[in-house]
């Protein structure tokens, strides 16, 4: 009877297991592809800036003399950041192991969590401070100020715009994703330690009937 219980809870137990694996690496893995999507939208404005910086066929300039390239390198970090930190998550998910290794998995879910985490939050904070102040234009303030008015220059400042907003976008919900995998290690040491518990609680029971 008591070998009979103590089979029903491991199997619970891995039931539990699975699952929280299952959203640990679907979670990992969106976040990984919004990560490259804030690369890829910080990237291509940058380099479109650099490029078109020099033009002199119009004559006006594109650009303000005094730019302020800080917030969007500063979304590119985070995006780069939480993205290698879930790739890294994700490997070690799928790399094959003779031994369970539920804590350290656990334990590798929360660094990268909290990382993203602090990483993201820096990014939209400072992001956000810069873009306020105003006293230099950012990419998003320039392009969106001017994008009705250019629309048919090189710079393409639509899309730049457009890229610029959605990167923030992004970078916000990639804080969402932070906070779903730190509760997601949560769960896992919670787990871990009620399943210690029971264990230990079957053992004695058992010596008792020894």
């Amino acid at each position: 009877m008591i070998s009979q219980a103590h089979d029903e809870l491991e199997a619970e137990y891995l039931i539990r297991r699975n699952r929280l694996s299952y959203i640990r690496i679907g979670i990992l893995a969106i976040a990984l592809a919004s990560s490259l999507a804030v690369v890829g939208c910080t990237v291509h404005p940058l380099l479109t800036y650099h490029h078109s910086r020099a033009q002199v066929d119009w004559w006006l300039p594109l650009w303000p003399q005094h730019f302020d390239l800080r917030p969007t390198i500063a979304l590119g970090v985070a995006g780069a950041v939480v993205g290698s930190l879930s790739l890294m998550g994700l490997l070690f998910a799928f790399v094959p192991s003779p031994r369970p290794r539920t804590k350290l998995l656990n334990t590798m879910t929360a660094v990268a969590g909290s990382c993203g985490l602090v990483v993201s939050t820096f990014g939209v904070a400072y992001f956000n401070a810069l873009d306020g102040k105003r006293e230099r234009d950012t990419l998003l303030s320039w392009t969106c100020q001017w994008s009705e008015v250019v629309k048919s220059a090189p710079a393409d400042f639509g899309r730049i715009c457009i890229e610029s907003k959605f990167s923030l976008d992004m970078v916000v919900l990639l804080i969402i994703f932070d906070v779903l995998t730190l509760g997601l290690a949560a769960s896992g040491f919670s787990m871990e330690v009620k399943m210690a518990k029971a264990r230990r609680s079957a053992n004695e029971k058992v010596d008792e009937l020894s």
